[in-house]
């Protein structure tokens, strides 16, 4: 059954003819700033993106950062469990380590963990876009976006005073309330919210095909909350702060057992502060970030974890001819660890980016684009990295483009993988990353082939216990195919996009929790008057957990439906897992069985 489903879906996928979409929709929005920390229409961006919207998220009821991003073509999870529990992604074969996740821009790598980012954590309640770059982009960003980026953008005031109030109730007994505040004028703007999701959940451990009332559910609470100011002090300098906090405590199994008592708690803060400086063809920004992160687990030998980054720049946006512009970049990182070890990784480093648009050229117009970035560290060798990559829009064959993308990367090590003392290694190595992708857009339809070699891949061995450097080269390619079209006749938009991934080490040998098939479709109908329908059908292939444990495919259904009561209320109801599937996305880890979310939404 799963694999005439993945038949069907690719060969409609490659069938269809259209512009460009994976899924959901990436053209809804006409700007996009993480690509070359500018903002930049989308239209004129070389490199490979999808943004998911808060459209896009009310329309599918997206509520965790997983769910959202799984539905973007060339991107897997795995999860330890349901909500709260840690989740892992997959960016074309790069694991969560290898990407920079940013809220607002700032960092939401965890030094201390050996996952990266704790994407688990981040609920989608106040984010207006998430915008997603895939491909090396060290050029631009440094470290740890050797697979790409990933940058969560909440929501900004608009004119006026607005609220907002939604509740959420559902399966596990869970509980969800969020609120939200704004205020803008000509010289002050605010945003303020908070989000309250509890559950009982379920277990995390589950033996595959086990039942789980056999074992103890593993809760969740989540609390997060920020506010965004800004002063526009005259019409060319404004100044801007903000703070977020996410508070958690989560129940959760070890490796092998149902643990009825072991729960971990976490606090991430994040802080910015920035002064913005309008002249007449450039704008200058000074600013200063900082992120950090606690976690306490009582019942575990190692009660603590706490560290932090902090990171100060200054950045200079050039605008020269139409549509050209140069961006200069000049940072410095602390990256810190604290009860661990006494030592910090420190990170300076000054960038370049350009971009040009040439009207006519070669019967269309073409858009170049470079950047170029020197770091330097004091625990590993400086590193210099590039990026080039064109974009080209055919003049006399409409809605036809065509782009290429060739980069250098590197990822260090985190100090927990260098200085832990049971699986640290201090001999470790930074990876160094070539990056090359290639496509086309035609109407509705997408095509891409990349190609990534990973040299000294960091990877947990388990016979020695302990992360090493894979000698040799690692490669990981594949192919994404997309498609998205508005269906006029039955008021239906179908969408469907497919992965072929091959992420092989230097001998051959698959990487782990990578699927080398998978496959999404959406029908989203809107043929009755303030009822719209959703429907997401996700298909998996096999793939393999540590100890060469068989992960077997799987296909899930959910569907989410919205109701326009009136101006300012909306109901929605949302079933996942329809056809209460079994599976895994983690070896003896369970997934929500079918599961009912019923809830209410209002905004003034």
């Amino acid at each position: 059954m799963n694999k005439k489903i993945l038949l069907i879906s690719s060969v409609l996928a490659i069938s269809l003819q259209a512009n460009s979409q994976t899924l959901p929709k990436i053209e809804i929005t006409k700007y996009i700033t993480t690509a070359t920390k500018t903002k930049q229409s989308l239209k004129d961006v070389t490199s490979s993106v999808d943004i998911i919207t808060k459209e896009d998220i009310k329309k599918y009821g997206f509520q965790t950062l997983s769910q959202a991003i799984s539905f973007i073509s060339g991107i897997n999870y795995s999860s330890n469990g349901g909500f709260g529990q840690t989740n892992s992604i997959y960016l074309r074969g790069f694991a969560t380590q290898k990407i920079l996740v940013l809220i607002d821009g700032i960092r939401y790598n965890d030094p201390s963990s050996i996952n990266g980012a704790p994407i688990e954590h981040i609920l989608l309640d106040n984010v207006a876009k998430i915008e997603i770059i895939k491909g090396a982009n060290s050029s631009i960003w440094g470290s740890d976006a050797s697979g790409g980026v990933i940058n969560i953008i909440t929501k900004k005031a608009t004119l006026g005073a607005h609220s907002s109030l939604s509740i959420e109730a559902g399966s596990f007994n869970s509980k969800k309330v969020s609120g939200s505040f704004s205020l803008k004028d000509r010289y002050f703007d605010m945003n303020s919210y908070i989000t309250y999701f509890k559950t009982n959940g379920f277990s995390a451990y589950l033996p595959y095909k086990d039942d789980l009332d056999n074992y103890e559910d593993d809760g969740y609470k989540n609390i997060s909350g920020g506010l965004n100011l800004g002063i526009n002090i005259t019409q060319n300098d404004r100044v801007e702060a903000s703070i977020k906090a996410i508070k958690t405590d989560t129940e959760y199994d070890g490796f092998g057992a149902d643990d009825i008592n072991k729960t971990t708690k976490s606090i991430n803060l994040f802080y910015s502060l920035a002064y913005l400086k309008k002249l007449n063809t450039t704008d200058i920004k000074i600013y200063a970030n900082r992120s950090t992160f606690d976690r306490k687990y009582p019942q575990d030998y190692i009660k603590e974890y706490n560290s932090n980054n902090s990171e100060f720049g200054v950045q200079t946006n050039f605008t020269y001819k139409d549509d050209s512009f140069l961006v200069a970049t000049l940072d410095h990182k602390i990256f810190k660890y604290k009860n661990l070890t006494s030592k910090s990784i420190k990170n300076s480093g000054i960038s370049l980016t350009n971009s040009n648009k040439f009207d006519g050229l070669i019967g269309g117009t073409t858009i170049i684009s470079e950047s170029i970035r020197y770091d330097k560290y004091n625990e590993f060798k400086n590193k210099l990295t590039y990026k080039v990559g064109l974009k080209h829009s055919h003049k006399h064959i409409k809605n036809l483009s065509t782009f290429i993308n060739y980069s250098t990367a590197y990822n260090t090590p985190t100090i927990d993988s260098l200085f832990n003392s049971f699986y640290g290694n201090t001999n470790l190595n930074p990876e160094d990353v070539t990056s090359f992708d290639v496509g086309f857009e035609y109407k509705n339809f997408k095509l891409i082939y990349f190609y990534n070699q990973v040299k000294n891949l960091i990877s947990y061995d388990l016979s020695q216990n302990r992360y090493t450097n894979v000698t040799g080269k690692s490669k990981l390619k594949g192919v994404e195919v997309g498609y998205l079209r508005d269906i006029d006749l039955i008021n239906t938009q179908i969408g469907l996009n497919y992965t072929y991934l091959d992420a092989k080490d230097k001998d051959h040998k698959q990487l782990l929790k990578r699927a080398k098939h998978s496959s999404n479709i959406t029908l989203n109908y809107n043929g009755i008057k303030n009822l719209q329908i959703a429907l997401l059908g996700q298909y998996v292939g096999t793939r393999y957990d540590y100890g060469n444990i068989k992960l077997n495919s799987y296909f899930v259904l959910n569907t989410n439906i919205n109701y326009h009561v009136w101006k300012n209320l909306n109901l929605s109801l949302k079933v996942d897992n329809i056809l209460n599937r079994k599976y895994q996305t983690s070896n003896d880890y369970s997934t929500s069985p079918r599961a009912y979310y019923l809830g209410i939404d209002w905004r003034y």
